[in-house]
């Protein structure tokens, strides 16, 4: 079991500290990296604010340059279906 580091059989809270740690930085990492547009390794602003524009972009429904409560809600329910920016889809934790 990968959270019992030593293969002693035992799980010690310093190895679920460390697993879930680990756990924390394999997912950061993977955020990063669909922020980083050029693929270079580097997230800049530019890269971070265009992602985000992105997901505001998707948002309003109807392009129209705003995005109303209703279309916050529709955007939450295709989150809760686990593909949107909190669940594993593009920009995701």
């Amino acid at each position: 079991m990968a959270i019992d580091a030593n293969g002693d059989g035992i799980i010690t809270a310093e190895e679920m500290i460390a697993h879930r740690d680990a756990q924390r930085l394999q997912r950061e990492q993977r955020r990063l990296q669909r922020y980083d547009r050029s693929g270079d390794g580097v997230v800049t602003v530019e890269d971070y604010v265009a992602a985000h524009s992105d997901r505001l972009a998707r948002m309003d429904a109807d392009g129209d340059g705003v995005i109303t409560r209703e279309e916050m809600r529709e955007s939450r329910k295709g989150m809760r279906g686990g593909r949107g920016m909190h669940r594993g889809g593009h920009g995701g934790r």
